[in-house]
């Protein structure tokens, strides 16, 4: 992986507190704390929730989608 890569691997919210929006002000906290120029991730489950958020789909072996902060 590239220097200005960072990748999210695993981000999860406990059922019993799903549907509150902790994912996405995990994720966000993530994004804006980061110093990478690109966050990719990998994750066919949740493809629609990092695209929702900017992620766009890609084709590669090591990650399903990537967000470009350039």
């Amino acid at each position: 992986m590239e220097g200005d890569v960072g990748r999210v691997r695993r981000l999860y919210v406990h059922p019993d507190h799903r549907g509150r929006g902790l994912a996405s002000e995990l994720l966000e906290r993530i994004v804006a704390a980061s110093s990478f120029g690109r966050l990719r991730v990998r994750t066919h489950a949740a493809a629609a929730f990092y695209e929702a958020r900017g992620f766009v789909p890609v084709s590669d072996d090591t990650a399903t989608h990537e967000l470009s902060r350039a």
